[in-house]
């Protein structure tokens, strides 16, 4: 298969990020079983969309050295989500997606932020009929109860929100459910400046996988090898790459939220030794360890060195910045409104830091001709 060398940069329809929204549901016959604030183990439902339930928060003494925060408490927050009937209006996103970041309030009243630590759980995009069990990492100034405010749009664009209370040291779901008693044990948490002793709940283990896919691992690996690994299940679709549109094949339990594209339009014109042409990553997926589509500009900021700013290019893609892993050329779309767009002075070529916006990732793509 011939490479042919592109000469435009990528034009693709920008994917658009889930964003807050306000309690309306004026117009729509789907109503939320709403209240004031939800705590842990009850559930926020949309009729015939979805539904969300805080199951626990730890607190955890572990911190990245390459964070901007230094927070006062860092909690992992567990939840899970179901997809009742929710089908994205645009056709773009597969599923509902919830990350818990949306607008986080700590006990003075002061905005909290995602913070950049492990753990053993990413969101990602549920289909109809499934469920996402995740953690999210939250940075807080002020230990203690927190509040997060959690939107989303249903299937017909119309706006829900709803507000979770965590009370750190509060009971669990597990703890509230009499018929899934958990027991409580105590541990001893040991850090350079202080010993602290707080109960923990004992909760169902999570399987955790070792083999976590990593795009930027893919550029390396032939069509033969890719086709192995997908098997017979796996649907095709079409992603631009510039003025040309090309073949990807994707199956979401081998690569998890990633398209590999192969220059061609006809899947018989793939070589068994043709390495992918491009790869789009979209929230939920990782490019290498560490970073992940769906991550903010100052996370990415703070453990990729290369990152200068999100520039334009012209076309229909988002603010990009670019990032190099291994020698290869990634390319970070940023959800950012076009009123921040103007406010920035954001032009074509031109690189603009958006650390004050710190807007959420919405697609990692790479392009072979591009590194």
């Amino acid at each position: 298969m011939t490479i042919k060398k592109l000469t435009a940069i990528v034009l693709t329809g920008a994917l658009l990020l889930l964003t807050a929204c306000s309690d309306s549901d004026s117009g729509s016959d789907k109503k939320s079983k709403k209240k004031d604030y939800y705590t842990i183990g009850e559930t926020w439902t949309v009729d015939g969309q979805w539904s969300l339930t805080v199951t626990g928060v730890t607190e955890t003494a572990e911190r990245n050295e390459y964070a901007d925060e230094n927070p006062a408490a860092v909690y992992i927050v567990d939840y899970e989500y179901t997809n009742i009937g929710y089908e994205d209006e645009d056709g773009i996103a597969k599923g509902i997606f919830f990350d818990m970041e949306d607008t986080i309030i700590d006990s003075n009243g002061v905005m909290g932020y995602s913070y950049p630590g492990d753990v053993a759980r990413n969101p990602n995009e549920a289909p109809i009929g499934s469920s996402c069990k995740a953690q999210a990492c939250i940075g807080v100034d002020n230990a203690g109860d927190f509040r997060i405010t959690e939107s989303h749009y249903d299937s017909d664009g119309d706006e829900h929100s709803a507000t979770f209370l965590i009370e750190v040291g509060g009971s669990s779901a597990d703890e509230k459910s009499d018929s899934a008693a958990q027991p409580t044990e105590t541990t001893t948490t040991t850090t350079a400046e202080a010993t602290t002793t707080k109960p923990v709940t004992t909760l169902a283990p999570y399987d955790i996988y070792d083999d976590t896919v990593y795009a930027n691992d893919l550029i390396y690996e032939t069509a033969d090898d890719i086709f192995a690994e997908l098997g017979d299940d796996f649907s095709m679709d079409f992603i631009s790459v510039g003025q040309e549109n090309i073949i990807a094949v994707e199956n979401d339990d081998v690569y998890p939220n990633t398209k590999i594209g192969f220059y061609t339009t006809d899947i018989q014109n793939i070589g068994t030794l043709d390495f992918p042409y491009a790869i789009h990553v979209t929230p939920g997926g990782y490019i290498t360890e560490g970073v992940q589509v769906g991550m903010t500009y100052n996370e990415l900021k703070a453990i990729c060195p290369s990152l200068e700013g999100a520039t334009l290019d012209g076309g229909t893609f988002g603010p990009t910045a670019w990032i190099n892993i291994d020698g290869n050329a990634w390319g970070i779309e940023f959800d950012v409104s076009q009123a921040d767009r103007e406010r920035l002075g954001m032009a074509v070529g031109v690189a603009v830091d958006l650390s004050e916006l710190n807007p959420k990732s919405t697609l990692g793509y790479y392009i072979s001709s591009l590194s």
